[in-house]
């Protein structure tokens, strides 16, 4: 088997929040894009994901 190219992509969305606010998040906002930033009761925290791609061309 003859590789043309390989590629390995590690990637990670929001893995860590450095602050001492004791909220869900400083940039939350209860109201989605509109005039409420920093409501940040009934919130969901923010999603943190992680991911590894392998790309083979042959």
């Amino acid at each position: 088997m003859h590789l043309r190219s390989l590629s390995l992509t590690i990637f990670a969305n929001n893995p860590a929040l450095w602050t001492k606010y004791k909220g869900v998040d400083p940039e939350t906002s209860l109201a989605g894009p509109a005039n409420g930033q920093g409501l940040d009761y009934f919130n969901n925290p923010g999603i943190r994901s992680y991911g590894v791609r392998l790309g083979l061309s042959l």
